[in-house]
């Protein structure tokens, strides 16, 4: 609470010192005419780091996008499917007929499994 009070006094008091009119102008102007230049170099460099920043982080997103492509992600499930049903169609062939063989190896083939 007494931090709240000090942080309150000590911007009116700063705002009534800025504020005192000196040759028709208040003091905040003749410090302004001043820092501007200072400033205005500041937020130029500011600026011009958060562009190139901005440009690098994207292009280091662009390239992990890139390299996570979904097709490829889909085809390596499914070769893994394939070789995965291919073993399982050789370890039950005891209770599948012949026919159900043959059209479940038709089934991978038109699929590409």
């Amino acid at each position: 609470m007494m931090f709240i009070f000090r942080f309150f006094f000590y911007f009116v008091l700063s705002f009534l010192i800025l504020a005192f009119p000196v040759k028709d102008k208040q003091v905040f102007h003749y410090i302004y005419k001043h820092a501007a230049p200072l400033t205005k170099s500041a937020y130029q460099f500011g600026e011009q780091s958060f562009d190139s920043l901005f440009i690098q982080v994207s292009g280091i997103l662009k390239k992990s996008y890139q390299n996570s492509s979904p097709e490829d992600i889909y085809q390596e499930e499914a070769l893994s499917f394939s070789a995965s049903a291919a073993s399982e169609l050789e370890e039950s062939s005891d209770s599948y007929t012949p026919e159900e063989k043959e059209a479940l190896k038709r089934i991978l083939q038109d699929h590409n499994l």
